[in-house]
Parts: C-alpha cells; sequence; structure tokens
C-alpha cells in the first residue's frame, strides 16, 4: 500500500534508497555504476559501458536517475546526460521510453512498475 503523508512516503523513499545503495556498492552490476549525487538521495548518476559485440561497444553513456519523494510506489525517471545521447529507438529527446520508467507513463496503462523493483 502506499503512504499517505509527504513526510512519510519521502522516509520510507529514503529508507529504501539507501538499502539500495547498499546493495548496489557490495554487489555491483557488471557493466553499470551508479551512485546517488553528494547531498542528494534522490538524484543518482550512473555510466554504463557498452557491452562488446554490441553497436554500443566501448561507449560509457551517463545517465542520470531521479526518483520521486513517494519512491519506491513512483516510477524513476532517467536522462541521459551525454551530448548526443544515444541512438536507439526507445531513446527520445534523451529519455527512455519504457513502461517501468516514469518520463512515458502516459504511454503506458497499466504499468508494469512495481515497488519490488530496485535501483
Amino acid at each position: 500500500h502506499k503512504p499517505q503523508s509527504v513526510w512519510g512516503a519521502a522516509n520510507v523513499a529514503q529508507s529504501r534508497l539507501m538499502r539500495d545503495l547498499k546493495e548496489v556498492t557490495e554487489n555491483p552490476m557488471p557493466y553499470i555504476v551508479a551512485h546517488p549525487l553528494e547531498g542528494n538521495l534522490f538524484e543518482w548518476h550512473l555510466n554504463l559501458l557498452g557491452q562488446k559485440n554490441t553497436p554500443y561497444e566501448g561507449g560509457i553513456f551517463h545517465m542520470s536517475l531521479t526518483f520521486q519523494n513517494d519512491f519506491p510506489y513512483s516510477r524513476p525517471s532517467v536522462s541521459i546526460l551525454i551530448p548526443n545521447g544515444i541512438p536507439h529507438p526507445h531513446v527520445i529527446n534523451n529519455k527512455i521510453c519504457l513502461d517501468l520508467l516514469n518520463d512515458f507513463s502516459f504511454h503506458f496503462s497499466p504499468s508494469r512498475w512495481t515497488p519490488a523493483y530496485t535501483v
């Protein structure tokens, strides 16, 4: 169930983001490095390394993840922060069009987002 108060929601979000930070620090994901900005737990920056044998091989793709105060009950937003973006059919104006993310949520009903998803 979704928290009702803004304060309660923000506490839930902070607690969850701290838990997710601990997880990505202790168990790093291959090809991805992600951490919150200093002083702002609700904005993370990540680098995604292009994998071998793909058109993105050798690339380093810098992105930001922005979380709302009611995370994990709401989807995060992802922005691509490299000058020319990423040439991909699901990237529009440096935003990723995916039903698990917030930026194009109006296109997807119902969403497949669940609070069980982690950073």
